[in-house]
């Protein structure tokens, strides 16, 4: 069962689809992807 409310000190997070879109900067994102593209690829995802 997901918490509502991330505590970033508890073992258990929220977890949620699209979720990095509200943590990480655009410019991460679009690093993470440019640098995993390959891999991403390879698993259906782009």
């Amino acid at each position: 069962r997901r918490p509502p409310v991330e505590d970033p000190s508890a073992h258990v997070r929220k977890v949620t689809p699209g979720d990095h879109v509200d943590k990480l900067k655009p410019a991460t994102i679009a690093a993470l992807n440019t640098r995993l593209a390959p891999i991403l690829r390879d698993h259906g995802y782009g």
